[in-house]
């Protein structure tokens, strides 16, 4: 957490959309975005382990939802979670949905502007 700057999170009124996909951080992902003062918009929020909304994977194809809801409530990004929750996928304010590789390259930016000494394993 030390790449996380949350005053300067909380200071900004960031709106997100979250597909909780049914799955387990439909507990805990919208008070976390809450407590950085972020207004939350939820998707597919109530557990179910059948996850009815859609497939536990956050694909591509299975975020047109998110994708949509980022554009409706004119959010400024999007937040897809697989079922147990331990993977995400991104959309950005346009409703692009970012490819892990994309949102691997975005923070591995991040990280390197910050700390150009850095080195990183990629697996």
């Amino acid at each position: 957490m030390t790449h996380i700057d949350s005053n300067l999170i909380e200071s900004k009124p960031f709106k997100v959309v979250l597909d909780l996909g049914n799955g387990a951080q439909a507990v805990t992902a919208p008070n976390f975005c809450k407590k950085l003062n972020c207004e939350v918009v939820l998707v597919n929020e109530q557990v179910d382990g059948k996850f009815p909304g859609r497939g536990s994977e956050p694909t591509p194809q299975n975020l047109s939802v998110l994708s949509k809801a980022v554009l409706e409530n004119k959010a400024d990004f999007g937040i897809a979670f697989d079922g147990d929750g331990d993977r995400s996928i991104f959309c950005d304010d346009l409703g692009n949905i970012l490819t892990g590789d994309k949102s691997a390259l975005i923070l591995i930016n991040h990280i390197l502007k910050k700390n150009p000494n850095s080195w990183l394993l990629l697996v």
